[in-house]
């Protein structure tokens, strides 16, 4: 009687955590549809009417107070997530959703160099979980129930599934997969992936990449050269992220005015330091002429020093704490890169800008198995094994700074931040 109790109850909760996987892909899907339509929306707007950047200071302002009274205990985003994932005691409230949606969306709207993952990532998240408590699931299943979201809000926002899946079982622990949830990922990643397609959502087109034809020593000499300059370049974003953070607390700005201090600047550089090409998304632009993500993989797309300019207002425009994510800004600022080190070295440019595109991200995150499913479902199969090693030496150089400070081993879980 006993043992089948036991089996009864472990094949209801299967079927609970199928239903969950279902509900967290539907949910992402159709979020990450509406948040991309109305994103592409805001783009083209801005991109139109490119002097609305005076007014992110005041974009800010309105962010901050917003958030002040109706987003208290889900301002920090990714970090909040995390927390829960290491602590099952707190929550992720559904407030999240519209907040982040909305904080996101105007960010753009003002040209805020800022990405859509984290949105996507903390919709999903937020309306599963908090979705997830309505229906009376207990909160053991945090853990669950967040890497569902991650999974399908990261797969739907990029029509990446099998990264997404990947990326919400690598991302959570350092060094750890956390292999259990995978089936449930994969489940709840391509649900979300058919589910924003089958809303009308039409991805960006990255170029097919061949295979490389060259000799082998020469090509893993030109892969160890090139992860050693997306991975130092992932560095150098992290550690002015942090060091600017640290500036403005020396000058014991704070709060508000910290918010004016970082988009007044972004303001600044955006129009007298002659920027502008750099504000906003950064995924393609109107004018062909403007370096873009898309632009980076031809010759003459950027500059070489496209990828700072982009990275210095990127860093900015999060200082100042405004919503959306770094993913986006940080594929661009690799397949700059990527275009810049080609450039130099005399290599194929759209090889080592799509390595790049990978290797910056993934390698600032420490999620190298998911950089290397991205590029092959971005880019083609044949680059699977340049991919791995890319991002993996990225990984490598990485080592004692992330994108996630709160991404750590099991064995040292994090205190709530937010109550049930």
């Amino acid at each position: 009687m006993i043992q089948g109790h036991e089996e009864r109850g472990r094949i209801g909760n299967g079927f609970q955590g199928l239903f969950l996987a279902v509900l967290g892909g539907v949910s992402a899907g159709i979020l990450s549809a509406l948040f991309l339509g109305l994103l592409e929306r805001v783009n083209i707007f801005f991109q139109l009417n490119p002097y609305l950047v005076l007014g992110l200071p005041l974009a800010g302002t309105i962010s901050y107070f917003a958030f002040r009274r109706f987003g208290q205990g889900v301002e920090t985003g990714n970090s909040l997530i995390l927390q829960v994932y290491h602590c099952s005691r707190a929550s992720v409230p559904f407030r999240m959703v519209p907040m982040v949606l909305m904080g996101t969306l105007l960010t753009h709207l003002f040209g805020g160099s800022v990405g859509r993952e984290g949105t996507a990532v903390q919709m999903a998240v937020g309306a599963l979980v908090g979705g997830a408590r309505r229906l009376g699931f207990s909160s053991e299943r945090n853990q669950q129930l967040i890497a569902c979201g991650i999974s399908g809000g990261f797969g739907a926002v990029f029509g990446t599934p099998w990264a997404g899946a990947v990326y919400a079982v690598e991302m959570p622990v350092l060094g750890s997969f956390q292999w259990r949830n995978l089936p449930l990922c994969i489940l709840s990643s391509l649900i979300g992936h058919w589910v924003c397609l089958a809303c009308g959502v039409v991805h960006s087109s990255y170029p097919k990449i061949g295979s490389m034809d060259s000799d082998l020593l020469y090509l893993c000499l030109r892969l160890v050269i090139a992860g050693v300059v997306f991975g130092c370049c992932a560095r150098i974003f992290l550690y002015a992220h942090r060091e600017v953070g640290k500036f403005a607390s020396r000058l014991g700005v704070s709060g508000l005015w910290r918010v004016l201090l970082f988009s007044g600047a972004v303001v600044l550089l955006g129009t007298l330091g002659g920027l502008g090409d750099y504000l906003g998304l950064g995924v393609s632009s109107l004018d062909p002429s403007t370096p873009s993500l898309l632009g980076s993989f031809s010759v003459g797309g950027v500059s070489y020093w496209s990828w700072l300019w982009k990275l210095v207002l990127t860093v900015l425009t999060l200082s100042a704490g405004f919503r959306g994510g770094e993913v986006t800004p940080l594929f661009f600022i690799g397949a700059a890169i990527g275009n810049a080190t080609a450039m130099v070295c005399g290599w194929p440019v759209d090889y080592f800008a799509a390595l790049g595109m990978a290797a910056v991200f993934f390698g600032a995150c420490h999620c190298p198995f998911a950089g290397c499913i991205m590029g092959m479902e971005l880019f083609g199969i044949d680059l699977a094994v340049p991919f791995f090693v890319a991002c993996q030496i990225s990984h490598r150089v990485c080592a004692g700074l992330s994108l996630y400070p709160e991404q750590r081993p099991k064995a040292f879980p994090l205190p709530p931040t937010t109550k049930s």
